[in-house]
Formats: C-alpha cells, structure tokens, sequence
C-alpha cells in the first residue's frame, strides 16, 4: 500500500510542520494520559449494536449506564450521546418541538443547523436579531424584552403561541446571554428554552473548579441544551451531548429525531471517548482546569501592554456596556490596537490569522476584517500561551 499518497500521511504531514492549536478540538492533541491509555488500539472496541453491545437510542445496558452517568454529572433529567455531532442535536430538538405552521422565536446568528431544522419542519421562525456591536462587529447578547415582545406580537397578531424559542450562549466569540432571565419569562407562556450550547460543553467545569461564574444553560432553566463535547474538552470532533430537563420537552419526540438525524450505525468509538471525556472532567480535571484559567488570565493580563495587537474582554468596552450579559473566557477576540494600521495600512483581522501562521506556526480558529479569533480548550498548554505571547 502506497501511504505516501494517503490521506493519514498527509494529516501527519501537517502535523509535523508543528503549528499550535488555538483551534477546535479542544483536546488541542494533547489527550490525558488516562484517556489516552483507555482509548489505545480502538480498532478492538470498533462494534456495533449486537447483544452484549447495547444500542444508542434504544438504550437498556451498557451505553444506558453510560447515558445516566453523563446526565448526573450535567444535572439533566434525560442525557444522550450524540456522534453526529451537534448540529444532529439542534435538528432533534427544533424538530421535536415544532411542526408544520408552528411558530419558533429564534436568534438570528443562529447557527445553518438551526435553519435547516426550521426549513425541514416547515415552522415559521420569527427572528431576533442580537445588536451588532461596532467597531468589531460581534453580536451582543439576546435580550429578554426581545423576546417577550416577539411572544406578545404573535399572540395579538395571529392568537398563536410559540412552540419553542431557540437561541445560541455562547456564541462563536464567547458572547453568553442571561438564560436564567429568558427561561423564567419563556416559562411563563409555557414555551420550551432550547439552547444551542455547543461552545459551552466546558462552562460547568470552569465554574466548579475555577470560580469562572458561568454556568450551563442547563443549570439555569433551559428546558433543551446541546452541547459539542469537541470543541472544548478532551474527546473527538462529532462527540456531542444533548440534555433535557423539563417537562415542556416531551422527551420522546427528541430521542425520535435524534433516531432521524443520526447514523443507523452509530461509532462506539466516538461513543466511548463521550463517556470517557465526561468522566475525566467529572473526576481528574481539575488541575488541568486551574492551569488553563490562570494561563489564559496571566495571558490577557501581559495582552494589555501589547503594542500593536489587543485582546479584547467585552465586558470592559463601554461601547459594550449592558449589551453583554456575560463572557466566555474560552475565547480570544484579537484585534489590531493601532486604529492608524487599520486605516492607512488596511490590515485587518483576517492579516493576524495569516501573520501568526506564516511566521510562528500558530493556527487560530477562524478571522474576519475586524478580528481573529483563538479558542482555548481543556488540552491547552503553558507553552501554546507562551508561544502566542511573545509573538503578539
């Protein structure tokens, strides 16, 4: 077999130019040792449902066991492993709560999966639209009003009441909006808070071991969250959670369309390296956890003397002021400090992305032309935050 032209040879390829990860899967390639052990050799637990296996979405055994675990440690009353990744776990939900000419409020920097759920039920989605925020363009929380307002119109408008209101916290840049707030208000009209949660998976943990004050949606009264275990924790692309807590879901309609949106042959795999990531966090993270917080704060903290670059904290801008409920510290929002570069010179966020690449083999997440952005995650390392310091 000729590997050369392969694509694993190709990956390694990559891989061995070495460029830092201030990119998703937030196991950063740095997998702990006690997962990494379990996980070795996965060609040997590569099964599929048969009898001793269990099945994913009609679960009595083994994957059962594993399933309530995951919800004790969340706090759900129903938890299940998603390995289609969340975009599977918004279809369900939005799918599971709304049908044909049904209503949904939903945000409108909702993420395509949301869109392609509402377009496949055929709801009606009214949108919320989170203000803009300049100069970075980055939107701010939803605001409470907004969607009360929006549940107040269609009842006087059409005599209908929405069967689901939908929104993303945190956003892609971190932006996390008052669940608690919205949940109370939402529940009053007995609508379902649906919380798309897949940069969050992490939040729970930062809380309970760092003090970081940002708790899961699930915590403060969303009724459906879903969550991508991927993006900052310990586990591989597609690992996904989806919890429900509340008796406004009707559970079995979720477990349907989780049946609908996913493999028939879901990868034990990617079922296990759910279980073992929910786990890790539960019970050996906490160091691990610590270190990144004070890494990226120590970070953030030297980031205010740079000369040419910034990283943003939209807390303290006062353009920001009562537009952001709250922040996730998992995201860096780098922008360039010198306004005169961004005006006389053109340079932009997209320039970061390629500078620090080009010249110090750091890749970030994603750029625009007012940022770039840098996601941390539990696999962080002191020297990725050292290698960024000293090239900024």
């Amino acid at each position: 077999m000729n590997l050369d032209e392969s694509l694993i040879y190709k990956l390694k390829k990559y891989i061995n130019q070495g460029n830092y990860p201030f990119h998703m899967p937030g196991h950063k390639r740095n997998i702990p040792e006690s997962i990494k052990t379990a996980m070795q050799d996965i060609y040997s637990f590569d099964l599929t449902e048969v009898d001793g296996t269990d099945e994913l979405y009609n679960a009595k055994g083994i994957i059962k066991e594993a399933m309530e675990h995951a919800a004790e440690v969340y706090g759900s009353d129903k938890t299940y492993f998603i390995i289609n990744g969340s975009s599977a776990g918004v279809l369900a939900a939005i799918n599971a709560c709304c049908t044909a000419e049904d209503y949904i409020i939903m945000a409108a920097n909702s993420h395509i999966s949301a869109y392609y759920a509402v377009e496949l039920c055929r709801a009606y989605p009214v949108f919320i639209k989170p203000e803009k925020i300049s100069p970075h363009e980055i939107y701010a929380s939803v605001k409470t009003e907004d969607i009360v307002k929006n549940i107040e119109e269609l009842k006087k408008r059409f005599k209908k009441t929405p069967h689901a209101v939908y929104i993303t916290s945190p956003t892609y840049e971190g932006i996390i909006s008052d669940i608690s707030e919205i949940a109370q208000e939402v529940h009053k009209y007995n609508i379902p808070l649906i919380v798309d949660e897949a940069h969050g998976a992490h939040l729970n943990f930062f809380s309970r071991y760092a003090g970081s004050g940002t708790d899961s949606a699930l915590k403060l009264g969303a009724d459906i969250v879903i969550q991508s275990l991927h993006k900052t924790l310990p586990a591989p692309t597609q690992t996904a959670l989806i919890h429900i807590k509340s008796s406004l879901a009707d559970h079995e309609r979720v477990k349907y369309y989780l049946k609908v949106f996913s493999s028939t042959s879901p990868s034990y795999i990617l079922m296990s390296a759910i279980d073992l990531a929910v786990r890790y966090m539960d019970e050996d993270a906490k160091n691990d956890i610590l270190s990144v917080f004070k890494w990226q704060k120590d970070f953030r903290e030297k980031a205010d003397k740079f000369q040419y670059l910034k990283v943003l904290n939209p807390l303290d801008i006062v353009e920001y002021e009562k537009k952001i409920y709250k922040y996730d510290i998992t995201k860096l929002i780098i922008v360039i400090r010198d306004k005169s570069a961004v005006e006389n010179l053109g340079i932009n966020g997209n320039d970061i992305k390629k500078y620090l690449k080009k010249y110090h083999k750091i890749e970030l997440e994603m750029s625009c032309e007012a940022y770039a952005l840098a996601l941390i995650g539990a696999g962080d390392t002191r020297k990725g935050f050292d290698r960024l310091f000293f090239c900024t």
